[in-house]
């Protein structure tokens, strides 16, 4: 199944890059911490991310990657600063006490130039790599956002999950397929 699954989603990099991660922002909300993070998953490419935080945190602890469904709000859905209350997922698990995380997923928030109109940011991905795909590139930026929570203290690195809507289901369930770091989805 993952030699057709790779035959589909195409050829990722041989290597890793530096994830170079960087705290540009951080606030205090009623619930929690939220700081802004941008991370490198590839040579000159950063991804936007935010981690929420528990207040009172103790420990290591599971973490929930939540990628967004199809909202050019991006991150900012899941995260509870945009879009519909019902798809706030990373907010809401927060609030339950787990570490969250989302990011921007290419052609989405703040890796889409409007210009581009929708998915044209797909364009300039294709001829930069043309033997892999879109899905493949979320699988993994998925991957490497796991690279980064792995490096964090309070992150419980044997207990990651992933779960999403739409967009961000199938980056989930293909992610698992590819990640075995995901223990749940």
């Amino acid at each position: 199944i993952k030699r057709v699954l790779t035959d589909f989603l195409g050829e990722p990099p041989k290597s890793k890059p530096r994830l170079a991660a960087r705290i540009t922002e951080e606030s205090t909300q009623e619930t929690h911490t939220l700081q802004k993070i941008v991370f490198d998953t590839e040579p000159g490419e950063s991804v936007p991310s935010l981690l929420l935080r528990p207040k009172g945190l103790r420990g290591k602890v599971p973490v929930v990657i939540c990628p967004h469904q199809t909202t050019q709000s991006g991150k900012k859905e899941p995260a509870g600063l945009a879009g519909n209350p019902q798809l706030h997922t990373a907010l809401h698990l927060v609030q339950r006490g787990l570490v969250t995380f989302t990011y921007d997923a290419i052609c989405f928030g703040e890796r889409h130039d409007p210009t581009s109109g929708h998915y044209g940011d797909a364009i300039p991905f294709y001829r930069k790599h043309p033997r892999w795909s879109l899905l493949g590139k979320m699988v993994w930026d998925l991957s490497r956002a796991i690279d980064y929570l792995e490096t964090l203290e309070f992150v419980d690195s044997t207990r990651v999950g992933s779960v999403g809507h739409s967009h961000g289901g199938i980056t989930t369930l293909f992610a698992m397929a590819f990640d075995e770091r995901i223990k749940v989805g």
